[in-house]
């Protein structure tokens, strides 16, 4: 997904309505889960692409894995960029809600030999 902050709109609506497509394709379109680098973080209160995103998890009954009642993160980031000191949540996993029924854990990796700038993200 294209950065929230370059102003990539357009690409980041066009990507969420090919997922949509694919979804209401899907043969079982109540057992979603949908994840990866959203490159938005939720905490960004101005950010066009949360807001999207989040309308498009609402428009399709998905929640985010990080809210779910027993979900609590080891790490409080998914991606740390060390040159210019930032940390933000931009990796995340979506479910439907009979999938959520499944989901018994959902942490953050940390570990010392990953050399992404994305800690990897499990489920």
């Amino acid at each position: 997904m294209p950065c929230d902050t370059q102003g990539d709109q357009q690409e980041f609506s066009n990507i969420l309505c090919e997922a949509d497509a694919l979804m209401a394709a899907n043969d079982c379109p109540q057992r979603i889960i949908f994840g990866g680098d959203f490159n938005t973080d939720f905490g960004r209160l101005n950010s066009d692409h949360s807001r999207t995103l989040s309308e498009f998890c609402n428009n399709r009954s998905l929640r985010s894995c990080s809210q779910l009642d027993f979900i609590e993160y080891n790490v409080p980031y998914t991606y740390e960029n060390d040159f210019l000191s930032t940390r933000s949540t931009i990796d995340h996993f979506f479910v439907s809600e009979v999938a959520a029924n499944s989901v018994t854990k959902c942490e953050i990796w940390e570990r010392g030999d990953n050399p992404s700038d994305h800690l990897p993200l499990a489920l």
